[in-house]
C-alpha cells in the first residue's frame, strides 16, 4: 500500500528475515487486506519519529489496524520472539566484534539480580555496577574502562519512554 519510501522502511533482506516470523492468517477468517510488511513499516516509523498513531502518514495503513497487530503481536509474543531471534542471529558477530570485552559496565540503575543474570545468562559477560562514592554530591565521573552508549536510541524516539 505504502506508495512512499521513508528511512525506517524495512529492506528486503531485513523483511525476508521478519516474514517468517509473523503469524500466518487464522484458519477461516478473513483473507488479509493489508501487507504485514506495510504493517511493520508503519510501526517502524511510529518508533523512528515518536508520532502518534493517529499521526501515521495516509500512505500507511490505517492507524486502529497497525495499532491491532502491534497489540496483538505483543500479547501473542511476536515481538519477543523477534527479539529472541534478532539476538541470536546477530550475538555471533557482536561477540567476534567484542571478543576482549570481559565485563560489562552499568550504573546502580541496574543493580538488580534480575538484570545481573540476565546479562550474564545472554551475554555471558560479567555485570559491573559502578556506583558513586558515599557522600558525594553533583556531577562525579565514574570510572569505566570501555563505555559502549546506547546513543542510538535517541533516534527512535518512542524507545526513550517506557510505555509499557
Amino acid at each position: 500500500m505504502s506508495t512512499t519510501s521513508y528511512p525506517s522502511d524495512l529492506s528486503e533482506a531485513q523483511w525476508k528475515f521478519l516474514e517468517p516470523l509473523l503469524p500466518p492468517p487464522k484458519p477461516g477468517g478473513r483473507s488479509r487486506f493489508q501487507s504485514l510488511r506495510d504493517v511493520l513499516n508503519a510501526i517502524l516509523y511510529l518508533t523512528a519519529t515518536g508520532c502518534s498513531w493517529r499521526s501515521l502518514p495516509h500512505d500507511f495503513p490505517n492507524y486502529n489496524t497497525v495499532f491491532g497487530y502491534f497489540n496483538r503481536w505483543k500479547q501473542e509474543g511476536i515481538w519477543e520472539l523477534i527479539y529472541q531471534q534478532l539476538r541470536e542471529k546477530f550475538f555471533d558477530k557482536i561477540h567476534d566484534n567484542f571478543h576482549e570485552l570481559k565485563v560489562i559496565s552499568a550504573d546502580q540503575a541496574y543493580s538488580g539480580v534480575e538484570y545481573t543474570s540476565n546479562v550474564q545468562r545472554t551475554y555471558h559477560r560479567q555485570l559491573e555496577i559502578v556506583k558513586r562514592e558515599k557522600g558525594s554530591k553533583g556531577f562525579q565521573g565514574l570510572p569505566v574502562g570501555v563505555s559502549l552508549p546506547f546513543g542510538w536510541l535517541k533516534h527512535f524516539k518512542r524507545l526513550s519512554k517506557d510505555y509499557g
